[in-house]
């Protein structure tokens, strides 16, 4: 009797062991694959935006004003032509305004620079190089300006911290 119901309370314990193993590994496995989707699915909008160049967008926008208003060939042509002019003076734009920022930033430092003690501008040249060091580790990334797939007006060589 005694023997039996040892046996039943070990079997009960091996049972609730092996069932909390079983479940912590499923879980695991679960939250493995929901990350696993998440991450492919980042990747997919990446994806989708580096694919949404200027042009691309021009030509959608272009062929749903033709399927709204029916426009025609003469019409979509002009409307092209306006897209095209409207899409190079935001370039042009964007371009000065890297280019002003860049002084701004220029300006702002030498003024810092001025106000400073010789110990403090040490101390302050070691900032503005830790804070190049860190920049530099994100050049390159993703499909922003000055990444790899950037396609229109490039930055200027002055950054905030020079």
């Amino acid at each position: 009797m005694k023997k039996t119901v040892i046996y039943t309370v070990i079997l009960v314990v091996v049972s609730l062991v092996v069932g909390g193993v079983i479940g912590a590994v499923g879980a695991r496995r679960c939250e493995f694959k929901r990350r696993r989707h998440f991450i492919e699915g980042m990747r997919d909008r990446i994806k989708d935006r580096r694919a949404k160049r200027p042009e691309k967008f021009e030509q959608a926008l272009l062929n749903r004003l033709t399927q709204k208003l029916e426009l025609t060939q003469d019409q979509q042509k002009k409307t092209k032509d306006i897209l095209d002019d409207a899409r190079k003076e935001v370039e042009a734009f964007r371009e000065g305004a890297f280019k002003k920022m860049a002084d701004i930033r220029e300006g702002t430092n030498t003024k810092i620079k001025e106000i400073l003690t010789a110990e403090q501008k040490e101390k302050f040249a070691k900032i503005i190089s830790d804070l190049k060091e860190r920049q530099g580790k994100f050049k390159g990334r993703g499909p922003g300006c000055g990444g790899p797939d950037f396609e229109g007006p490039h930055r200027p060589e002055k950054s905030y911290i020079d």
